[in-house]
């Protein structure tokens, strides 16, 4: 789907401000179609459903072109970008074929550009989500009072100074 003329406006409108923009899934069917009735049951929507959605605004931010249309808007995904820390390497490839609408040299400089929280539940996790992503571009994510609420054993072991990032993002002294 391509952004609306609006939606444009409001990411020139961003840029011109100098306000950055975080992206977090909601679950679907809030305000779309329903969606897959399979993750209704354990709480799959918010444990897979959020998790998915969030790599699909990945591939679309970067596969589309989103950032080379607004090379000075800052946009932050929650919870690493989904699972695209882990298919990194799959999307890479294919786009490495010339089938995708980028070349690789194109797909890594706007991936780098994407910032992301931590918030990822995993040590594991949040290591490879340093070891793929630009590490100028992590944040501190918490769920703050949510039933997921993160405390910073995921990320303490991480060479990473999330605050400094945390303040040039938001544009702090």
């Amino acid at each position: 789907m391509s952004p609306s003329d609006d939606e444009l406006a409001r990411s020139s409108a961003r840029e011109e401000l100098d306000v950055p923009l975080f992206v977090h899934s909601v679950v679907a069917g809030v305000d779309g179609p329903p969606g897959d009735a399979r993750l209704r049951r354990w709480l799959r929507d918010v444990t897979l459903g959020y998790p998915f959605e969030e790599t699909v605004a990945v591939s679309t931010l970067v596969l589309g072109g989103v950032l080379d249309r607004h090379p000075h808007l800052d946009i932050c995904l929650s919870h690493g970008g989904g699972a695209m820390p882990f298919l990194l390497g799959r999307i890479r490839d294919w786009v490495a074929t010339g089938a995708a609408p980028v070349d690789v040299e194109q797909f890594d400089r706007d991936y780098a550009r994407l910032w992301f929280d931590t918030h990822l539940h995993s040590t594991r996790s949040a290591a490879l989500l340093a070891e793929v992503a630009n590490p100028d571009r992590l944040v501190f994510g918490t769920n703050f009072g949510g039933w997921d609420s993160a405390g910073t054993h995921e990320v303490d072991r991480l060479p990473i100074d999330l605050s400094g990032n945390a303040r040039r993002l938001l544009r702090l002294p």
